[in-house]
């Protein structure tokens, strides 16, 4: 399983500047939201949520109560990133099965391909 901590590391090595992220309730807290810098997040509070917590939390929840349609809007476009993983995970299995970080990369690389070279077929 890959941890979201070795995401961001690939993700500093390569120097991707991320604008926005979409996160499940499962990291609805102030935390996750300072992880992520500069971008955007879009999460759906817990109903016990407070305002509690650092300066992008509260700009987030700020953002979330005053234009709540459009707040909805960018967050449920993880939807369709939801559904590319879900038909990616039934065509070219769940699991990554190699344990060598090597491997691992080389294997993930080759779903990629194979996605991106399904996408071009079919469109």
């Amino acid at each position: 399983m890959i941890r979201s901590k070795d995401v961001r590391k690939k993700v500093r090595e390569i120097d991707v500047e991320i604008k926005s992220v979409r996160l499940d309730k499962y990291y609805s807290f102030s935390s996750c939201v300072d992880k992520f810098g500069k971008a955007k997040v879009y999460v759906i509070p817990r109903k016990n949520a407070t305002m509690k917590g650092s300066f992008e939390w509260k700009r987030t929840m700020i953002r979330f109560v005053k234009d709540t349609f459009s707040y909805l809007e960018q967050y449920y476009l993880r939807n369709n990133s939801e559904s590319e993983f879900s038909v990616d995970k039934r065509g070219f299995g769940w699991k990554v099965k190699q344990r060598r970080e090597d491997r691992i990369d080389c294997a993930i690389n080759c779903v990629n391909v194979w996605h991106n070279l399904l996408n071009l077929y079919a469109g």
